[in-house]
């Protein structure tokens, strides 16, 4: 989401509304590829957007109260295994890019096998929905170096090279890092929707990628099924993430450091090449929230405190110390874990935990 969420802001999704929780089950049933948030009917409310790998990809639109509202499910051939969204033709909708698998090859075979790929561009209409007659295809797999189907991709999407045009960045790592089975590549789509490869950018890879890291690495714990079953969780898990990536702290670490046991420092160090982190990041999730009710209420806490932080200007160098944040949105774990009952005048209370408490417990628009 690069547009009016840039700076508040893809998770396994069970609705919370009646409508919608039947169908949902069901795509969670199928298994969750890939997952985008972006303010789809531009009513300032992020909305989710869920791939799952029997071709259908889910909308659910959110709600001032937190809740979600059944949008359209469009289906797409292959297993969409990557999405990302974003405005592409400049006509105000957001658009959608996703990239789908193909298995290729005998499956009895004793052979490992392997899999042909396309980007599917769908142009979003305004109203809620993709229309797929007009949607544009592309064979990506001479874009690697690397059989495509080795690892599962990430997408982006950022216009950066200052033309004006979308660019989708995907980084496509493999399974073991040691073995190098991992990359990334570029494509650039004019204001019709169709795309064209380019040379990988000049730009930070990781930081375009980590929301949707952040949110895998919470499906490899299983004490989060729950907390994952709820898409305001996972849209704030994601927001926390486009945060936190957005304050440029270097990858650089040292001992103290990698003793943080801070979720989001743990993504940020390893990104989508350790397996190994993104289970320890989601022993560190489940852990941050144990304590609390409303999970996503304190994971939109701490967003808030990272965003506060940010722009205090004595705090511009501190904001980008994994230590200082770890230590400063700790301290807002303990203030929610009180359960604090916030004043309902900010103007009265006067405290910078009780304002950002409260302001965490409303579904305030984010334009």
């Amino acid at each position: 989401m690069h547009r009016s969420l840039s700076t508040a802001t893809l998770g396994l999704a069970l609705f919370l509304s009646t409508c919608f929780l039947c169908s949902t089950a069901e795509a969670t049933q199928r298994g969750t590829a890939s997952y985008a948030v972006e303010d789809l009917n531009l009513d300032g409310i992020p909305d989710l957007i869920t791939a799952s790998f029997d071709g259908k990809v889910s909308i659910a639109l959110g709600n001032e109260d937190g809740s979600f509202t059944s949008g359209n499910q469009i289906e797409v051939e292959g297993q969409p295994v990557g999405i990302a969204s974003g405005e592409i033709n400049r006509d105000s909708w957001p658009d959608l890019v996703i990239w789908s698998e193909f298995l290729r090859g005998n499956p009895s075979d004793n052979q490992q096998s392997s899999s042909t790929a396309q980007l599917v561009v769908l142009l979003g209409n305004g109203q809620n929905s993709f229309d797929l007659s007009s949607a544009k295809y592309l064979d990506v797999e001479q874009a690697f170096s690397f059989p495509v189907g080795t690892g599962r991709p990430i997408l982006a999407l950022r216009n950066v090279n200052g033309n004006r045009l979308m660019d989708l960045i995907v980084s496509f790592y493999g399974s073991n890092c040691s073995n190098q089975e991992y990359g990334a590549a570029a494509f650039e789509l004019d204001i019709e929707g169709n795309v064209s490869t380019i040379g990988l950018p000049d730009t930070t890879i990781p930081e375009l990628t980590y929301p949707e890291e952040l949110v895998t690495a919470a499906t490899y714990e299983p004490r989060l099924t729950e907390q994952m079953q709820n898409p305001y969780f996972v849209t704030e898990l994601y927001l926390l993430g486009m945060t936190y990536a957005s304050l440029g702290i270097s990858t650089a670490s040292n001992s103290t450091h990698d003793a943080l046991n801070f979720f989001p420092d743990t993504v940020w160090k390893t990104h989508s090449c350790e397996t190994d982190a993104w289970q320890k990041a989601g022993r560190e999730i489940h852990e941050f929230i144990q304590e609390v009710n409303d999970s996503a209420r304190l994971l939109k806490f701490a967003r808030l405190l990272i965003e506060t932080a940010k722009g205090v200007p004595d705090l511009s160098e501190e904001v980008k110390d994994p230590i200082f944040l770890n230590e400063f949105v700790g301290l807002g774990q303990a203030y929610a874990a009180l359960d604090p009952q916030p004043s309902t005048n900010a103007e009265d209370a006067g405290f910078f935990l009780d304002t950002l408490w409260r302001a965490a417990g409303e579904r305030t628009r984010q334009r």
